[in-house]
């Protein structure tokens, strides 16, 4: 299951996976919100990765 390599790969920081996964799911199921948001966030973290110790569910401010 693509859903079930998402959301570890986001919080562990692992954007290529992360994004590889959600950009399939978004082809899949066209409209699902939860994906598109995820996928924003891991574009953001390629703009300002999360600080150290993230616990890979706060929100964090970008700088």
């Amino acid at each position: 299951m693509l859903w079930h390599r998402a959301p570890p790969a986001y919080r562990g920081r692992q954007s290529d996976e992360a994004e590889s996964a959600l950009s399939t799911l978004q082809r899949m199921v066209p409209g699902r919100g939860l994906y598109s948001l995820y996928a924003g966030r891991v574009a953001g973290f390629r703009r300002a990765p999360p600080p150290e110790g993230w616990d890979g569910v706060t929100a964090f401010a970008e700088k």
